[in-house]
């Protein structure tokens, strides 16, 4: 298994489920990009649009649409601090059944 694919269950990122992920065979995402999805699902699912996100967070929309799209590398502080504004614990965030 590799670590990837690991990473991805553990965010609770499942390739088929969210069809985000085409093949198994094929998974070549970096942590950023796993870690953006996750966030965009988790934001999608609140019914909350990047500007929201980002006004809770004190960013700016663009910021938020680079860390969903893997392109920022984030810290966990930062991480939470997403996590919170999402109103979900770090647990759920990182629960592998969504």
């Amino acid at each position: 298994m590799s670590g990837a694919f690991l990473f991805v269950v553990l965010l609770g990122l499942h390739p088929s489920h969210l069809n985000i992920f085409p093949l198994y065979s094929s998974f070549t995402y970096t942590a950023n990009q796993i870690v953006g999805k996750k966030i965009k699902f988790l934001r999608e699912q609140k019914g909350m649009t990047q500007q929201e996100l980002a006004d809770l967070v004190k960013a700016d929309r663009q910021y938020i649409y680079k860390i969903e799209a893997g392109k920022k590398n984030i810290t966990l502080d930062y991480l939470d601090k997403i996590a919170q504004a999402l109103q979900v614990s770090q647990s759920e965030f990182l629960n592998t059944k969504i």
